[in-house]
């Protein structure tokens, strides 16, 4: 399908890109010249590429597919009529262009092919005879190859209607594939051909207007219904080809108005369709819900491994808190010696302050003494010095009390300032 869907694309782009070998292909028929056409164009390829992606979506399920077909299906049905009404849109623009075409044509192309037949929108299924060939000279003129725009563009359209006829026939890919690609080289060859035809035609034309210059204008239609003969043949072959692509399109269509009888019929089929998805997912659930049983077994094992994790964990984090308590304990106790320490501390202040008399004479009293203790402290000084390693504590333990005696001073001695200070300011 996505293959068939690509040659059609590459099929546009090719029409669109070709250049044309006579005046009228450029004027009427190419899409940059035609907005219309070119956007018509545009507008097939973007639902091309919708259905496309419509069509190539996939799913897990049964229940998945049969979901999607029932969400997606009115849309391609949507793209499908669409498609189909562009389709015969652009047939209707063809038709209308070929007559114009035809009321446009210059005099003096009308006098050169006259050897051509009208087709109109009804060509003639078979071949015609050389009998029925002057009638046909009559008919009406037409440009130079006009035939490269009638089997092209009936080709084109026939291609087309047979392509969307694969939309829901999967079983005839590969058919239409190889079906598509004979047709372009058969076209490419009939295109050719005709070229060639056209160039041999305005070769004649040349030469027909020197001739008409020289001589008469009945000798000029003399010679140019004898070279129109030389080819009413090749013409009349391609008119029927063009009545056998009509002919194609008409089948597309009967095959597409098949299709969308078949798409009602597939509504009758709903219901089963839904009991089935409904028996598919309760089916489902039961499957899953095993599995879930065998996930959940599998869960509580290494939950219950966790577990025991945890509960050594849990045996090991209790000694830490009990460990912790004591520690916390014995700081609770060490904290509350130092408040008592704080509150006696804070209580000697008051009383020294309320006796700096008796501090002073404490002071002095101090003073004495540490001038004794540094004395003592310097002869065991000496002692520590000469003696042994059994006396270094002694005198750290010495060194301790001297700082401490010190800070008593020191503090002692502020206060004692501190007293004065305030005598004199309240004196």
């Amino acid at each position: 399908m996505a293959s068939v869907f690509v040659k059609f694309n590459r099929k546009l782009k090719r029409i669109e890109s070709r250049k044309s070998h006579s005046w009228w292909w450029d004027s009427h028929i190419s899409p940059k010249n035609s907005k219309w056409l070119e956007e018509n164009l545009e507008q097939m390829d973007l639902y091309v590429k919708r259905m496309l992606k419509l069509i190539e979506e996939d799913a897990d399920s049964f229940a998945k597919k049969a979901e999607m077909y029932y969400e997606k299906r009115p849309e391609l049905i949507n793209l499908v009529e669409e498609f189909y009404r562009m389709y015969r849109s652009l047939a209707e623009r063809y038709d209308h262009v070929t007559g114009e075409i035809r009321k446009s044509i210059p005099s003096d192309l009308q006098s050169q092919s006259s050897g051509i037949s009208d087709i109109g929108s009804e060509p003639p299924s078979t071949m015609s005879s050389p009998d029925q060939q002057p009638s046909r000279l009559k008919s009406g003129p037409r440009a130079a190859g006009f035939d490269v725009f009638l089997g092209g563009g009936t080709e084109f359209y026939n291609k087309e209607g047979d392509e969307l006829s694969t939309v829901d026939s999967e079983s005839e890919i590969d058919d239409s594939s190889d079906s598509a690609v004979q047709n372009d080289e058969e076209e490419e060859g009939l295109r050719q051909k005709i070229i060639e035809l056209e160039v041999e035609l305005q070769k004649v034309k040349e030469k027909l207007q020197v001739q008409e210059e020289e001589n008469n204008g009945s000798y000029f239609k003399k010679g140019c219904d004898e070279k129109c003969e030389a080819h009413d043949t090749i013409i009349a072959k391609y008119e029927e080809e063009l009545g056998v692509a009509k002919e194609k399109i008409r089948l597309s269509e009967e095959e597409i108005s098949r299709l969308m009888i078949e798409l009602q019929k597939y509504d009758s089929l709903g219901e089963l369709d839904l009991r089935c998805q409904s028996l598919e997912e309760d089916l489902r659930r039961a499957k899953a819900g095993e599995a879930e049983i065998e996930e959940l077994k599998k869960t509580l094992d290494a939950l219950q491994q966790k577990y025991d994790i945890l509960r050594a964990e849990k045996d090991d984090l209790n000694e830490n808190i009990s460990a912790l308590s004591a520690e916390l304990s014995l700081k609770d106790d060490l904290i509350d010696q130092m408040s008592h320490h704080l509150h006696q501390l804070h209580m000697e202040h008051v009383n020294l302050i309320a006796a700096a008399e008796g501090a002073r004479k404490s002071a002095d009293k101090l003073r004495s003494r540490i001038k004794e203790l540094e004395r003592e402290v310097e002869r065991k000084q000496n002692i520590i010095v000469e003696g042994a390693e059994e006396k270094r504590e002694a005198i750290r333990q010495l060194c301790f009390s001297l700082e401490h005696y010190r800070n008593g001073y020191h503090r002692l001695r502020e206060v004692v300032v501190g007293h004065k200070r305030m005598a004199v300011t309240a004196a």
